[in-house]
């Protein structure tokens, strides 16, 4: 793994899964790198556990190139890992799963930002149009109260001019 530290990685190895999964409890890394046939706790065990921990981490497996390490891959990926790696490990292959895991999660940051933003953005909206219709039904009682005024106001000028008119006559 000297080839990913290499690459500006900080790299954490442990010789179990046991000891692999006390690693991601206590430093939760953003990409796990795991055996799927490790001693002690497998890698799709440690994925299960990591769901629990840190769920955006992305996690990779790694197993050989046979029909049980490929369906222990495939029920890796079943589980939610990222993508797996077969052994030998191709460090290009390796290199390019882990931009890519880094680029989703990225994309997952932004997008839940926006969501947050959007999601405020909306509550604003929310109080903003409750305020308008609280305004309208104030002035639509207003508007009503000035109307009853104004019909007083012209029952009492009508009857004051009619006294006068009958005065006139």
């Amino acid at each position: 793994m000297s080839e990913l530290e290499s690459l500006g990685y900080r790299v954490i190895s442990g010789k179990s899964g046991d000891q692999g999964l006390e690693s991601v409890q206590s430093l939760r890394p953003d990409i796990i790198l795991a055996d799927l046939q490790l001693p002690g706790l497998n890698g799709v065990e440690i994925l299960e556990a990591l769901t629990e921990v840190k769920p955006e981490a992305a996690f990779i497996s790694t197993t050989d190139n046979t029909t049980e390490g490929l369906d222990a891959a495939v029920e890796a990926l079943e589980y939610g890992a990222f993508a797996y790696c077969t052994r030998p490990l191709n460090l290009k292959e390796v290199r390019t799963v882990i931009s890519h895991a880094l680029r989703q999660q990225r994309l997952l940051l932004e997008n839940q930002v926006l969501v947050e933003s959007l999601q405020q953005s909306y509550t604003e909206l929310s109080k903003e149009v409750a305020d308008r219709k609280r305004t309208e039904e104030i002035l639509a009682e207003r508007t009503a109260a000035l109307a009853t005024v104004g019909e007083l106001a012209s029952e009492i000028a009508h009857d004051f001019n009619n006294p006068l008119a009958a005065v006139m006559t």
